[in-house]
């Protein structure tokens, strides 16, 4: 049993030069099937069936599923029969961290072998590295630095066989086996289906965008991928889709490039705006710059006056609710007043589209969706399950705060019905769920799902807060992550990778587990903003959405994260299995 898979998205906050460039194996053709050749199975799958083949002989293939829509796929599951009757199962991925070791189960013993470094991870029984065959066992395995080593053994072994010193390790014939198990797997492709969505890839709806040119700016993120797949899945819309990094594209390369046109795009440079915008009906801006509130505002005001120049029929502009915030303890509305923290960058860029709404005349709307959860979301659900795995969730007590959680597919439905209702142009718009779960619910659903029930937790408000303020020290050394973002500074944050991670951490999911509860349970303290919005008690109204879309939320919370459940238990059960009550 072989799992092997990296989420090429989390892959940014590495400070790694060549990512940040989007270089290297991050350039388009890593993503374009007539060049590339395939996705994840040519890719990974290449170097995991090499080493099994190596291993254990060439199998036949018994089944084979990947998610590919007609472009490459990024999730892969290969059935093996292997020589002397033996089972196996190969899965391999770009959407997701996987335990990255290969299991071999035998009558007499188990093997877990790390794939990306030189360590068993287990052995049964305890003497099984003991045991000898061909006068060699496998206590006697080198110490190496698996990858430096590996590279300059390879090389090493190469020049040798150019120049006439031997034969290489590894010639044609020894690795055709791995490369025919790949073209058999081609050959009977079947498709793998998320097992949070229950129809993919059906015919589409024919609805207000079909056969339209839609661009869509942030497609890599948790909203804009979502996005993506609707317009083109449902909607029958050609999509031209934006990213900053070609790293963050595993899900919208899906696509075939004649549904999905996948471009790079920087906001804060605006160079090649006009070509991104022109020919297109309608523009959906997702594009967000967590560390620059003048990038995010520039940006606005670049696509919006593209927009105007090619006669774009509709911008729509994805803002948040944290621009109200602080969040009043009173029903929140359009009418509200916008909030008072200074280095809103949501708030900024909204600010530039109104801007142009009432000056330049720009046709456009902004939507304001509330707490956005679901499947990839990486701040409400893969930020919350890192922490329920490692340790606890602190909510402050009684845990009553309201979260205002709205799934993402009513997200986007309601940016789908801002491009084409008439009554949308100029307004702005509160976008939630039908329901008003508290942060207790929400947290305790997410728990649900990992089987970590225990590891959620509250404490008085005061004595969290006090917590926090201890632990945090001197305020200005607490979003260093932030300070290093803004684009002067980011070469810094490449030499201080170690710190800018760790403050990262903390800007985004919260101060590291304090080990010294009296339960002995690490828990999570929340950073200062966010734990004001865990204790609001504001209800976001939708009445101007129902009213003037026809906005109407499919999504409570329960069905929404009977969805959610299923996405958590597929990308980290693996890694919630056998853990402890404490962490």
């Amino acid at each position: 049993d072989i799992r092997e898979g990296e989420c090429f998205h989390r892959r940014r906050a590495c400070g790694n030069p060549r990512v940040a460039a989007g270089t290297g194996q991050f350039s388009p053709a890593f993503w374009d099937r007539k060049t590339s050749g395939g996705g994840v199975l040519l890719d990974i799958g290449s170097h995991t069936l090499d080493i099994l083949t190596w291993w254990l002989g060439s199998g036949k293939v018994a089944g084979y599923r990947d998610d590919s829509l007609g472009g490459v796929e990024s999730d892969a599951l290969i059935e093996l029969e292997l020589p002397g009757g033996a089972a196996g199962t190969v899965e391999l991925s770009r959407t997701r961290t996987l335990r990255n070791t290969a299991v071999l189960t035998g009558s007499r013993g188990r093997v877990e072998v790390a794939l990306h470094r030189n360590e068993i991870v287990g052995i049964s029984p305890d003497d099984l590295l003991l045991r000898e065959l061909d006068g060699r066992n496998g206590a006697a395995m080198p110490d190496e630095r698996l990858h430096e080593d590996m590279f300059r053994r390879e090389l090493d072994d190469w020049l040798g066989a150019v120049r006439g010193a031997g034969a290489p390790f590894a010639d044609g014939a020894s690795v055709a086996p791995g490369v025919d198990v790949i073209d058999r797997c081609y050959r009977m492709r079947q498709p793998l289906r998320p097992p949070w969505v229950e129809v993919e890839g059906s015919a589409a709806k024919k609805g207000g965008l079909d056969g339209r040119t839609v661009l869509v700016t942030g497609a890599s993120g948790f909203i804009g991928g979502r996005l993506t797949e609707r317009l083109s899945l449902e909607e029958g819309a050609h999509v031209r889709a934006a990213v900053r990094t070609f790293q963050n594209a595993a899900r919208v390369s899906r696509f075939p490039a004649d549904r999905v046109e996948v471009r790079r795009f920087d906001m804060s440079a605006g160079d090649g705006i006009d070509d991104l915008v022109g020919g297109c009906d309608t523009v959906f801006h997702l594009a967000h710059d967590a560390g620059s509130r003048r990038d995010n505002a520039e940006g606005a005001r670049l696509v919006g006056a593209a927009c105007r120049r090619a006669g774009v029929r509709r911008l729509v502009f994805v803002s948040s609710m944290s621009v109200y915030e602080p969040l009043p303890d009173a029903p929140l509305t359009e009418a509200s007043p916008r909030g008072r923290l200074p280095r809103n960058n949501k708030l900024a860029a909204e600010r530039e589209i109104i801007r142009m709404i009432r000056e330049d005349g720009l046709r456009a709307t902004v939507i304001q969706p509330t707490i956005v959860y679901g499947p990839f979301s990486r701040y409400w659900i893969d930020q919350p399950a890192d922490m329920l795995i490692d340790g606890a969730v602190v909510l402050p007590a009684p845990g009553d705060g309201i979260c205002n959680a709205v799934y993402v597919d009513d997200v986007v439905s309601a940016l789908i019905l801002a491009a084409c209702r008439d009554a949308a142009h100029g307004e702005t718009f509160l976008v939630s769920g039908p329901d008003h779960p508290t942060w207790l619910d929400f947290y305790g659903a997410c728990a649900r799902a990992l089987g970590r029930e225990h590891a959620l937790r509250t404490m008085a408000y005061d004595e969290l807060d006090r917590r926090v303020a201890q632990r945090t020290g001197l305020p200005a050394l607490l979003a260093p992550g932030r300070l290093l973002a803004h684009r002067p500074l980011r070469p810094l944050r490449r030499i201080l990778g170690p710190v800018y991670r760790q403050a990262r951490r903390f800007c985004e999911r919260g101060l590291p587990p304090s080990k010294d509860d009296a339960d002995g349970m690490a828990g999570f303290l929340p950073p200062k903003r966010r734990l004001a919005l865990y204790a609001a008690k504001c209800v976001v109204r939708i009445d101007k959405a129902r009213r003037l879309l026809g906005y109407e939320p499919e999504f409570d919370l329960e069905r929404g994260m009977e969805c959610t459940t299923r996405y958590v238990r597929w990308a980290y059960g693996h890694r919630a299995q056998g853990r402890p009550p404490t962490a």
